[in-house]
């Protein structure tokens, strides 16, 4: 499923629940050990992050569980301009 990182809340001592856009509407999901420096998903911690995910549905918990991800873009790739810089903040403002 594609999805668009719009934020993301930390949870217990280094799991995020990520908060999330997708064809589907609003989506959020249970990210273990997404604060950890060694985490292959910190990428996520970025708002407005393109990716494909996949997740585990869990009717023990309230979110889903992460179970793998791609980035498909990222707002910060390449360089980054004041211009963009200001209409990324525009943006993260209005949702």
């Amino acid at each position: 499923m594609r999805i668009i990182v719009i934020g993301q809340t930390s949870y217990q001592e280094k799991d995020l629940i990520i908060n999330a856009i997708s064809s589907d509407g609003p989506i959020s999901f249970k990210v273990r050990g997404g604060l950890s420096p060694t985490s292959p998903f910190g990428w996520l911690n970025t708002p407005l992050v393109v990716a494909d995910v996949e997740y585990v549905e869990n009717v023990r918990y309230r979110h889903q569980i992460l179970k793998g991800a791609t980035m498909v873009s990222s707002p910060m790739e390449g360089e980054v301009s004041l211009e963009k810089m200001e209409s990324l903040s525009l943006v993260l403002e209005v949702i």
